[in-house]
């Protein structure tokens, strides 16, 4: 039966009924008949009977060694090697039962000899494999694996020699050394270098102090990347600022425009001067901007780990502003507008691009206050960082007084003399540009100071009224907004009401970029998320929007927002009532014996006490208002149209 048995293994080529096969001749045979089976002419034969001896750990790890040295069938060498590089203790038998003593290891000395005697480059290799886990206890076979390193010519094996000799402070001159190799030799030495700051005679201390050293020394351009990219991400006690920024690469910041709350910080990041085309965009990376644009130049930028392109969380740094200013996100052109994080729906995409020598990336614009303070947080949704760059954060301060003469020439107007004051300021930029973008950055400008006599300015009323005779519904909001901000009074030519056809022939070129910040953008004239809440962003007093692309098709969607009250969700007709005091219009939220809550048109919500209302009627008309058609027009509503059809996920997932 055995012998049967042995015929047809030498035959079998289903994998299931060999694993069968090599089993039953485990139990039907003994150890020492099995070991001779390893001398069979039939490869199928030894392959059974040495998976059958491997799985009990009934051969020594020199039986294995040499059975891989001298089989020639690759199977049988990748098996024996495979298991010597990971050995496991043999399972504990019955003390009436023969036990198997395993060697678990194999000297040093004896690797190193075998790696050179090696009679092909693959066996080679595996021994220097497990060289790089081996284990010693004393100082000579230390230095033995020091010898056999620096007589490698080739880094890939330099690669795996290294990890062994990385347990010892005095490695670090060959690690530095290394970091300046291949890439395979330069990632071995990172990886060498933080295995070495958490043993027990070294620390994340001595191992950035002596990069620190290197780095103030002549040393190639590999070398200060990876040992920046090291620095970056050594566990030190406290958040690590190198000590002499020109040395290492990261130019120093010439005026200080916002304070990092180091304490709220679960990244590392270092802030960054002289924004240009040359400049390092991150701590652990040699990738460097090729195109900045004009405005940005010379401007103080974050640099952030491109090992954190994966990261995720809302919350990873808190900034606070120092002077008013425009801060720029630059996010990676690869990662969809569905996949976008949710913190950056703060930022409003503009149509400017910056470029490294590794990615694109598109700007994303917030403006702030001197004081303000806002946060940034991962820059994926997926936790995963596979095609895809980290963000880096720009600052660019405005010009409003008072400004250090630093902060100014990176700021938003270079070329203007604060002196001139306003009037000046206004007349010179208005006068140059034509474009709508241009117009639109001006009202932004105007929109984001907090200048108390600016309204009071005849030529602010002559822009204005200069930018309102253009029917665009990208400028008609933020004069809208200006008209009651800066209490000006300025007549302004009406947009087209948007029809339904109109926005569906626009469809195809909408951006769904510009629509998401259409919705979530505070300062837009759409401002949806007042009343609406996407994914848990935004408020709960309209109807929740986050699968909003799963229930309705494109052109349902555009109905809602051009004919809001075509269809209405239930529980948000309009209602009026009257109270003794005033009449209010707007959905009930929350209705009580003594209290209604009510959201107004404008997203305010007002609580009526029931014993004052007079009258109350609900009309057959949505509680949403019927001007966005208006103030919006055809291609903002396409846009917002195409971001909300992109929103597929029920309110309790995550779309960002």
């Amino acid at each position: 039966m055995r012998s049967a048995l042995i015929d047809w293994l030498a035959q079998e080529e289903d994998r299931l009924v060999f694993y069968a096969g090599w089993g039953a001749l485990r139990d039907l045979s003994d150890i020492a008949f099995r070991k001779q089976l390893l001398s069979d002419d039939r490869a199928n034969v030894r392959l059974a009977a040495l998976l059958g001896l491997l799985e009990r750990h009934e051969m020594s790890l020199e039986e294995v060694l040499t059975l891989a040295e001298k089989d020639p069938d690759p199977r049988i060498q990748q098996w024996s090697m495979t298991w010597a590089m990971n050995p496991r203790s043999p399972r504990k038998m019955p003390n009436s039962t023969t036990r198997i003593v395993l060697e678990q290891s194999v000297s040093v000395d004896d690797l190193m000899k075998r790696a050179n005697e090696a009679r092909s480059s693959k066996m080679r290799y595996l021994y220097l494999t497990m060289l790089s886990r081996a284990t010693y206890e004393e100082d000579d076979e230390w230095r033995d694996i020091q010898n056999f390193y620096k007589g490698l010519s080739q880094d890939d094996e330099r690669a795996l020699v290294l990890t062994p000799l990385a347990r010892e402070t005095d490695a670090m001159p060959l690690l530095w050394d290394a970091l300046g190799r291949n890439e395979k030799l330069g990632r071995s030495a990172v990886n060498g270098l933080l295995s070495l700051a958490k043993r027990a005679q070294s620390s994340p201390e001595q191992v950035g102090g002596f990069l620190l050293a290197k780095l103030q020394e002549s040393s190639g351009q590999h070398q200060q990347d990876r040992a920046i990219e090291t620095l970056s991400r050594l566990p030190f006690s406290s958040a690590w600022s190198p000590p002499d920024l020109e040395k290492i690469d990261i130019p120093k910041v010439a005026a200080k425009v916002v304070e990092l709350d180091v304490a709220s910080a679960k990244q590392t990041v270092a802030f960054a001067g002289g924004l240009n085309a040359g400049a390092k965009i991150y701590l652990d990376r040699g990738y460097r901007f090729t195109d900045v644009p004009e405005h940005l130049k010379g401007a103080t930028y974050l640099m952030t780990r491109n090992e954190d392109a994966g990261s995720l969380g809302d919350d990873l740094a808190k900034f606070t502003t120092l002077y008013a200013m425009d801060v720029f996100i630059a996010h990676d052109d690869r990662i969809r507008s569905a996949d976008k994080p949710k913190w950056l729906g703060r930022f409003t995409r503009t149509d400017t691009k910056l470029n490294t020598d590794d990615a694109g990336f598109t700007l994303f614009q917030e403006r702030f206050k001197k004081g303000d303070t806002f946060v940034i947080g991962g820059n994926s949704t997926d936790g995963s960082d596979d095609d895809k760059s980290n963000y880096t954060v720009i600052f660019r301060p405005v010009l409003t007084d008072p400004q250090p003469e630093s902060a100014a020439a990176a700021g938003v107007l270079p070329a203007l003399d604060q002196a001139e004051g306003w009037d000046g300021i206004l007349s010179r930029i208005f006068e140059t540009c034509e474009d709508v973008q241009t117009q639109t950055r001006i009202l932004d400008i105007l929109l984001g100071l907090d200048a108390k006599d600016l309204g009071q300015s005849d030529l602010v009323k002559r822009v204005l009224a200069r930018a309102s005779k253009q029917p665009d519904s990208r400028l008609f909001g933020r004069l809208l907004q200006l008209n009651s901000q800066l209490g000006v009074e300025v007549a302004m030519t009406p947009l087209e009401p948007a029809t339904i056809d109109a926005v569906l022939a626009l469809t195809e070129r909408a951006d769904a970029d510009r629509g998401r910040e259409l919705f979530f953008g505070s300062k837009t004239a759409a401002a949806c998320l007042i009343c609406h809440r996407i994914q848990g962003q935004g408020q709960n007093l309209g109807p929740d929007l986050s699968g909003i692309g799963l229930r309705s098709d494109l052109k349902t969607i555009i109905q809602s927002i051009v004919e809001p009250s075509a269809v209405i969700t239930e529980g948000y007709r309009l209602q009026v009532i009257e109270t003794d005091v005033s009449t209010v219009f707007g959905a009930v939220l929350q209705e009580t014996d003594s209290v209604i809550l009510l959201v107004t048109q404008q997203g305010t919500l007002e609580r009526i006490q029931v014993g004052s209302i007079k009258s109350r009627q609900t009309l057959d008309q949505s509680s949403m208002p019927a001007t966005f058609s208006v103030i919006l027009g055809n291609e903002q509503i396409a846009d917002l149209a195409a971001f909300l059809l992109t929103c597929r996920h029920p309110s309790g997932e995550s779309t960002n």
